[in-house]
């Protein structure tokens, strides 16, 4: 799944080791396992929520594809909550978002009929699991509460890394940048998931790893890794194949490697 060239750090070596084992927590359900030992345990698990590359719940070691289970209201009404900085939205935004023509009385009751059904949805997909712990209403808003949600985790880091370059502080950087990285399996909510605020958080997100993409492969570049850099901007490129800074570095990167082909494919 990686490599990494020689000389390199230590620390970095553990940190990039401990960053694809938590991609592959991910995947392969060990991530299930500590929910598991923490229910036993008293504590209330985590509801992780995937949403980069495709839609998934999980937890107690069950998966839940939401994309897919949920009708298009239920899946509305989370990737609204997910895209919320606070993983909250007040009451009034949703009754206006999904029943604009309704009155104020007859939208709180369909509101209270769709937040019924996604809580029986999720008893019924994810049990054991008491979905009030985790979908609220408190004060006039809508929360998510005792989440992880890869996408925030994701801006989370990409912020940290870009913090760390503004600072020269390169090898944190790289830290944060591969971390946030290995969370990365595809753009935020593919599909159509109705939400405008869940469009424009996509849209934050892209531009975002398009800006931590340009970054990390000159990091990887500086440090002697051209070869890694490439890929990471390839992958960058279908994305958005028209991002000037990623295509100006990518088509140098090529040039210093002497691969004349590959340049002529990015400026063609």
């Amino acid at each position: 799944d990686d490599y990494m060239s020689k000389p390199f750090s230590p620390k970095l070596l553990v940190a990039r080791a401990k960053a694809l084992l938590r991609r592959s927590s991910n995947i392969d359900g060990k991530g299930d396992h500590e929910d598991v030992a923490a229910a036993e345990s008293g504590e209330l698990p985590l509801l992780r929520i995937k949403t980069l590359g495709y839609s998934d719940l999980r937890l107690n070691g069950r998966n839940l594809p939401w994309g897919i289970a949920l009708s298009a209201a239920q899946r509305q009404l989370l990737a609204m909550l997910i895209s919320s900085p606070e993983l909250q939205i007040p009451l009034e935004e949703v009754q206006t978002a999904l029943w604009p023509d309704s009155t104020d009385a007859r939208a709180r009751s369909s509101f209270d009929t769709l937040l019924a059904r996604v809580r029986r949805s999720l008893d019924e997909g994810l049990s054991p699991i008491d979905s009030k712990e985790y979908l609220l209403v408190r004060r006039g808003n809508v929360l998510l509460k005792n989440c992880q949600i890869d996408a925030q985790e994701f801006l989370r880091l990409v912020n940290k890394g870009l913090k760390h370059v503004k600072g020269r502080n390169l090898w944190q950087a790289e830290l944060a940048f591969s971390s946030a990285f290995s969370l990365w399996q595809g753009p935020f909510l593919p599909g159509n998931f109705g939400s405008d605020r869940a469009t424009a958080f996509q849209n934050q997100l892209e531009l975002l790893y398009l800006e931590a993409s340009e970054l990390f492969a000159r990091i990887l570049a500086e440090t002697g890794r051209p070869q890694e850099a490439i890929k990471l901007l390839r992958s960058a490129q279908s994305y958005c194949p028209t991002d000037e800074k990623t295509m100006r570095l990518l088509y140098q990167l090529c040039l210093a490697l002497d691969l004349p082909g590959q340049a002529r494919q990015v400026l063609h």
